[in-house]
């Protein structure tokens, strides 16, 4: 809710006009499959598309749907078993300076892919729900490890909240204009 809510605000605030109907805004605010962990949708691009998406629902939306829900829960599952496999982890942390430099490697790795894939498949789920009703959600992962650079990373990894620090955060604050760091209030 936050992360809507105050782009939301910051937008109306900006001079976009605010929503006058309650239906529409309360359909923004509970919209069930990005209800709770995202994708981060943004008002004037969501009403636009559930209102088209659920008028005009096609059979080829509904399966798009159901593949991306289906490889969500497949990712879900996955990022389960790799927790039994960090369970390890907690069981030895005071011996983990023991172990060999691959089991650390392993460990380090299934960690990093759990998250991944835990935090991915929610989104693709959520995704694919809605695409089920005809309403396109913005993606939210596109393969961060096979980035480039960082910056590519994290154009990949959870990418409406990456947008979003950078709309309504990074920018706002002067984005890379600054060719120094800002100054601090004063005491005097």
């Amino acid at each position: 809710f936050a992360f809507e809510f105050v782009h939301y605000l910051y937008d109306v605030r900006s001079g976009t006009p605010p929503s006058r109907d309650v239906f529409r805004f309360a359909a923004f605010s509970i919209f069930f499959p990005s209800l709770v962990a995202g994708p981060i949708k943004r008002f004037e691009q969501f009403i636009p598309s559930l209102k088209e998406g659920v008028a005009k629902v096609n059979a080829q939306d509904v399966m798009v749907g159901i593949v991306q829900v289906a490889f969500g829960y497949l990712k879900k599952v996955i990022a389960d078993n790799l927790t039994l496999l960090t369970l390890y982890l907690d069981t030895y942390q005071d011996r983990f300076a023991d172990l060999l430099l691959d089991q650390r490697r392993f460990l380090f790795t299934a960690i990093a892919f759990r998250i991944l894939l835990d935090f991915s498949g929610y989104s693709d789920i959520a995704i694919g729900l809605a695409r089920m009703i005809g309403v396109r959600l913005p993606p939210n992962f596109n393969w961060p490890y096979f980035a480039t650079s960082i910056q590519n990373f994290w154009q990949r990894w959870h990418i409406s909240l990456s947008s979003w620090i950078r709309d309504y955060v990074y920018i706002p604050l002067g984005g890379s204009r600054h060719s120094r760091a800002p100054v601090g209030f004063s005491m005097g």
